[in-house]
């Protein structure tokens, strides 16, 4: 065993170690700074909220609570500043799925889905959200789970608009819905809305894999575990495809521990490949393992889903919607269940149906009707119209149209942008008759 190998196994197994057993005595610490009186009072909030997100306690739920009015007063301040180059990453981040609809007295609003947490802190930054919200409903996207922030708190300024806040994590989910205010959560998230057209079951295809580890090279995938399960099946003949993308700190720490836990002849390395290539490893492969113990609405366990091939998920995962992981699409296991888990999928992982239950309740099509739904009960419980439904929006993993010629149908990003900045000096009447008219050249040529 080389000096590095080893040094690699202890530093993934010290971050689990730091994860499960540190994290929460680090939440108690920025509990306890919170209390501290001389420190100013946006830093204390601050403190507030970490402590929220690094372990839910109903005492700092109580006081988060107690103290929202501040945390959201204080939002704008807690945000952190964006280079130029983060800003142009930010900027682009939506899309519109439903235009504004002018009638003769009153305003249909229209929608715009924002994606990336980061996004959420672009437009509270450098556009007027209070005017932008006059003329179409927002949903939040979030990146990862651990929703009090100051990018989503803010958009609890706007009392009188509804923001509705993808949840697929329980303890967000509840969060948000405890605390009873204009922020809505539903339980779906960006894994609802993988593209069943990319991702799909090739005709008769060949399982050459006995299991799929998708990912990028960061601690926080935990590959040892997978590795040291493999190692612990006692299956010379075990056959693992590992596809990581090319990104990510710990490339050379990965490759040490497939030496480490002496299982170089079990797997096939694959790295930066297209969604489609990834499609076709799907195809041939029995199941699809996620070991993370945090994650956002992670996609690549439900990419395996579309392409019929089911999961494996942790019980103590924290970002996934457990429900969807059933007896129809995976197990839900910890740890230490991994080797047993690995050869029950390699021998029965025809008793599995994912992509059936997959198209009935997370594709983009059904998503969508439930995100219709959801805005329009909105609309109609606060006395507004709605004679249009929303677009059908996927991931790829930016938020595109669904289908395609969609594109030349709504307002554009620029308009957006242009309309609603903080640096323009717009009137809301030329606010509103820019809208109309670019909604009208639009329906003009949608209708030539």
């Amino acid at each position: 065993m080389k000096p590095s190998e080893l040094s690699s196994a202890v530093k993934f197994k010290l971050h689990d170690i730091v994860f499960i057993y540190f994290l929460p005595l680090v939440s108690l610490l920025y509990l306890i700074a919170y209390k501290i009186p001389f420190i100013n009072k946006t830093k204390r909030l601050s403190y507030l909220m970490v402590s929220h997100r690094y372990t839910r306690r109903a005492i700092t739920e109580s006081i988060i609570k107690a103290n929202l009015p501040d945390i959201v007063q204080h939002s704008i301040d807690m945000l952190p500043e964006q280079s130029d180059r983060e800003k142009k990453w930010s900027e682009n981040r939506f899309i519109v799925l439903k235009n504004p609809v002018f009638h003769d007295d009153k305003i249909e609003k229209g929608a715009i889905l924002i994606k990336f947490t980061d996004t959420f802190g672009f437009f509270a930054k450098n556009l007027k959200c209070d005017k932008l919200l006059k003329y179409f409903n927002v949903v939040l996207e979030p990146s990862w789970s651990g929703y009090c922030l100051p990018e989503i708190h803010y958009w609890n300024n706007f009392k009188n608009s509804k923001a509705v806040v993808e949840a697929t994590e329980i303890n967000d989910y509840e969060y948000l819905k405890n605390l009873n205010t204009n922020l809505i959560p539903v339980d779906f998230g960006s894994g609802n809305w993988v593209d069943d057209r990319k991702f799909f079951p090739t005709e008769n295809p060949k399982k050459i894999y006995d299991s799929i580890f998708i990912a990028n090279y960061n601690v926080i995938k935990r590959p040892h575990i997978l590795f040291k399960a493999i190692n612990n099946t006692n299956d010379p003949k075990y056959s693992a495809a590992l596809v990581f993308s090319k990104w990510g700190p710990n490339k050379r720490s990965t490759h040490n521990l497939i030496d480490f836990y002496n299982i170089r002849n079990n797997i096939t390395l694959y790295e930066n490949l297209s969604q489609t290539e990834i499609n076709g490893l799907l195809n041939q492969s029995k199941v699809n393992v996620l070991l993370s113990l945090k994650e956002g609405s992670n996609r690549c366990i439900f990419e395996g889903f579309f392409s019929n091939v089911p999961g494996i998920v942790l019980k103590e995962n924290i970002g996934v919607n457990k429900s969807y992981i059933n007896e129809h699409t995976g197990k839900l296991i910890s740890d230490h269940e991994l080797p047993e888990t690995l050869l029950h999928f390699k021998h029965h992982w025809q008793q599995y149906s994912p992509r059936d239950w997959a198209m009935k309740n997370i594709s983009p099509k059904v998503t969508t009707s439930r995100l219709n739904d959801i805005l329009k009960n909105i609309t109609l419980k606060e006395h507004g119209i709605w004679t249009t439904d929303i677009a059908i929006k996927t991931n790829a993993p930016e938020a595109i149209y669904y289908h395609t010629d969609d594109e030349s149908k709504f307002i554009s990003h620029e308009t957006i942008k242009s309309l609603f900045s903080k640096s323009s000096e717009h009137s809301d009447e030329a606010i509103e008759n820019s809208l109309r008219s670019e909604i009208t050249s639009i329906n003009k040529t949608a209708t030539a």
